[in-house]
């Protein structure tokens, strides 16, 4: 049986009815399709990138591809000789959190926010914003930054931790100080504060197209997972390019 999720915190930020399906090999696309139209705005995972759904999902409905998503995954364990065990936290302030949805609000550019015609630009980098301040008052959510000595973020990691598994939200290194292994120390920090936490796995997803954030994640022990495909639909009032479609 198919269940779209709805989703309290999209449906707030857009404004419209917002939900979230997986969709897997041995569910009916049918079924997918006659449900859409309870919501405005339903993000549609095909586990796997499995092509007769994709297939299905292009011919029964307008729902347009925006992300070939790959998930990477750390087991912890066989990285434990490189751990740290003294593990300290810098404390988020206000003037760190504004440089943090400063970098947010310019990085992500491959991600499927911006892929989608439906949603303007702007609203989407406002998004990450919004995103960095549900992070910072969330208690099951880390923040991890990187400081210059100037007290001044070089780049940030947003963490949530579930049982045994971490998932980096976001990872982002401000322009003037990529290329210079910040990337990497964020990535470190954490591993080690998985470890002091009691994780097992680190999970981190990314786009088919970032090539760049693929060698990092690589080069940093992460190894590839899954690849799943993201459709978006919208009801049809809110298609903006609904002539593509016809």
């Amino acid at each position: 049986m198919i269940n779209i999720e709805r989703l309290d915190w999209d449906t707030s930020f857009f404004g419209v009815e917002a939900g979230r399906v997986i969709l897997h090999k041995e569910d009916d696309t049918k079924e997918l399709v006659s449900k859409l139209q309870e919501f405005d705005f339903v993000t549609i995972v095909n586990v796997n990138n499995d092509p007769k759904k994709n297939f299905e999902i292009g011919i029964s409905s307008t729902a347009f591809l925006t992300d070939i998503k790959l998930v990477f995954q750390m087991n912890l364990n066989e990285n434990f000789n490189s751990l740290r065990k003294d593990f300290t936290k810098t404390d988020v302030n206000s003037s760190h959190l504004k440089d943090i949805r400063d970098i947010a609000s310019h990085s992500f550019y491959a991600s499927r926010y911006y892929n989608d015609p439906v949603i303007d630009n702007s609203l989407a980098a406002k998004m990450y914003d919004k995103w960095v301040d549900k992070a910072h008052d969330d208690v099951d959510s880390e923040i991890i930054v990187s400081i210059d000595n100037h007290d001044k973020v070089q780049g940030f990691a947003i963490l949530s931790i579930c049982g045994k598994t971490a998932s980096i939200e976001l990872i982002a290194v401000k322009e003037d100080y990529r290329k210079k292994s910040i990337g990497t120390k964020l990535i470190e920090k954490i591993m080690e504060l998985g470890f002091v936490c009691g994780v097992e796995t680190i999970l981190v997803t990314t786009q088919v197209d970032n090539i760049s954030a693929i060698n990092f994640y690589v080069k940093n022990g992460f190894k590839l997972k899954e690849k799943n495909s993201i459709y978006h639909y919208w009801n049809e009032r809110y298609m903006k390019y609904q002539e593509f479609y016809l």
